[in-house]
Parts: C-alpha cells; structure tokens; sequence
C-alpha cells in the first residue's frame, strides 16, 4: 500500500496548527493560575508556539498557508463590518 504523503503532510500540519491555536488561547489564561515559575513557562510557551507556527508552515506549504491567511482574513473582516454596524 503506497498511501498518500501528501495527505500525511496536510493532517500533521493542521493538527499542529491545532496545538498552536491551543498554544495562544492557553497564554492569556496561565498568569492567572497557580503555577510554580509562572514566567518560565509563559517564555517557553510563547516561544515554542513561534516555533512551531514556523514548523507547520514549513508543513503545510506557502500555497496552503496563504489560503488559511485568507479565510482568518475574511473572518476579520466580517467581524469588522458586523461591529461598525452595530450588532
């Protein structure tokens, strides 16, 4: 069975696109919990969520990566036009 490496390369780089994501949502939370060397483990987390945002681009590709730049960019703007109108 051959399989498919291109298949295996774009599930691993979304799922750590996902554990990035998982990365930025968690470094706003851990000042405020209750753990020894808190600003280590802020340091290390933030850098080590820059680098793996370097690995899945590498991953994932220049082509792939400017389309999900796309979508988050579509994304920002609908959001933008609902707060300018009020809603």
């Amino acid at each position: 069975m051959s399989g498919n490496p291109l298949g295996f390369r774009k599930k691993l780089g979304l799922s750590l696109l996902a554990v990035v994501l998982l990365y930025w949502i968690a470094l706003p939370i851990l000042p405020f919990l209750d753990i020894p060397q808190k600003t280590l483990v802020i340091s290390v987390l933030a850098i080590g969520g820059e680098l793996l945002t370097l690995l899945v681009i590498a991953i994932l590709g220049q082509e792939y990566w400017a389309q999900i730049k796309q979508w988050c960019r579509q994304q920002f703007e609908w959001a933008m036009r609902k707060f300018k109108r009020g809603e």
